[in-house]
């Protein structure tokens, strides 16, 4: 049943995507933004630094971040090539159609972009629950050790910025929700150990967003697929 659920989920977001101009439209309806979680961003931003926004393959990703540029936030993501350079164009242009700019993370000079857009007091958001060829620690992911991207620790750790975890998932009336929370960063002289907290702790939210609505979660991607030396 989950894995039903899953898959039908899955194609509601293909079928909201491509008709993405009529959802712009109507994007406040939509798309709730409660004040208190937009607080979170706009408090993050204050402080000048620029914000690192993790969130997961949950709910639709791709629409929280049209959202939040949308409604004037400066936003960047920081994404993977496809195989096919024509998927990979469509995918930059329906980003930048709704104000999202694409660091292609196999590119020349894409570290000094991410910089650039946390030291001009941007969004930067990043996407760390699969197992993917990137620089990861191990951390628990629904109690078993799962191979987790480093970037966001190594990124908030390295300039400053604020570290927020958030997620747009679909209520029961067929609209989206957006939620933000802020993780406390609190760096000591220590980093490694810094890196595998923060990480645990984005890790967890992720879950928590998962067990929030569980068919709203790509099941299918092999998570656990890299196992600790």
């Amino acid at each position: 049943a989950l894995a039903r659920a899953s898959f039908r989920h899955l194609g509601q977001c293909a079928f909201e995507l491509a008709c993405v101009s009529q959802i712009d439209r109507r994007v406040d309806r939509l798309i709730d933004w409660p004040a208190e979680d937009r607080r979170v961003l706009e408090n993050a931003l204050a402080r000048g630094r620029g914000v690192v926004f993790v969130t997961g393959h949950v709910g639709n990703w791709e629409l929280m971040a049209r959202r939040v540029a949308l409604a004037g936030f400066p936003a960047q993501t920081i994404a993977r090539e496809t195989s096919d350079a024509g998927t990979t164009s469509m995918v930059a242009r329906f980003r930048e159609s709704g104000g999202v700019r694409t660091i292609w993370r196999g590119q020349d000079g894409a570290a000094r972009q991410m910089l650039r857009a946390l030291k001009a007091g941007e969004i930067l958001g990043l996407v760390i629950d699969q197992d993917t060829a990137v620089q990861s620690v191990f951390v628990p992911f629904f109690g078993k050790l799962a191979a987790t991207p480093r970037a966001p620790a190594d990124l908030v750790l390295r300039t400053g910025a604020a570290l927020i975890a958030g997620f747009c998932q679909r209520k029961t009336d067929g609209t989206y929700v957006l939620s933000m929370r802020e993780v406390p960063v609190e760096p000591s002289d220590d980093r490694e150990r810094d890196v595998l907290r923060l990480t645990d702790a984005l890790s967890r939210e992720i879950e928590g967003a998962i067990r929030r609505a569980p068919e709203q979660w790509v099941w299918m991607h092999q998570r656990w697929r890299t196992r600790p030396p």
